[in-house]
């Protein structure tokens, strides 16, 4: 789990899945080879695995905690959601 302290306000990151999963030009539409080779290293390694040519994507949930609330905030993308490339899990991550 990732935190982060603004204030008197926690923020705490649930990792689903992080990882390496998808090449770029199968999840951009518009992928054009010399603007990604202009910004590649600006993204490594944080958000792009070089040796396996993937981008790394973090399949998150957050809670945020005040002093009086605490609210979770979910992008719904991830697991067991049947939604289509690219915003599945690859292959075998899908969970039951």
């Amino acid at each position: 789990m990732k935190q982060l302290r603004i204030g008197d306000i926690m923020i705490d990151a649930v990792i689903e899945r992080e990882g390496p999963w998808r090449r770029p030009q199968d999840f951009f539409p518009a992928y054009d080879e010399a603007v990604f080779k202009h910004h590649l290293p600006s993204m490594e390694p944080e958000v792009f695995d070089a040796a396996l040519g993937m981008m790394v994507i973090t399949y998150q949930t957050f809670v945020v905690c005040t002093p009086r609330y605490a609210t979770l905030a979910h992008a719904c993308t991830g697991g067991v959601k049947g939604d289509q490339s690219p915003f599945d899990f690859p292959g075998e991550e899908r969970g039951g």
